[in-house]
């Protein structure tokens, strides 16, 4: 199915079933690869406040004062309720 502009102007209300799994069966094929598993790899990043601190070898309570501190904000990202932290970035800001 193409994408003409008559469908992408036609009210969501207004598709046939047909069309709207048509519809969407193409708009995933285009993000197909993009989740975020692939997006935060094991070997460059650390999941969470536990894992930096094993990685830090130090306590959680004192990963929590680092972060507070604001002084690895460039290497920390925020997704869904869970902190993860680029270990090349953390190694240069933090000189370990």
């Amino acid at each position: 199915m193409e994408l003409t502009q008559g469908l992408l102007e036609t009210p969501l209300a207004q598709l046939s079933v047909k069309d709207f799994v048509e519809l969407m069966n193409t708009y995933n094929k285009s993000y197909e690869g993009n989740t975020s598993n692939e997006l935060f790899d094991d070997d460059s990043w650390l999941s969470g406040y536990k894992s930096l601190a094993k990685f830090l070898k130090c306590s959680v309570p004192t990963v929590c004062r680092i972060v507070k501190s604001g002084k690895i904000d460039s290497a920390m990202r925020k997704v869904g309720g869970t902190y993860w932290f680029n270990k090349n970035m953390i190694r240069d800001l933090m000189k370990v």
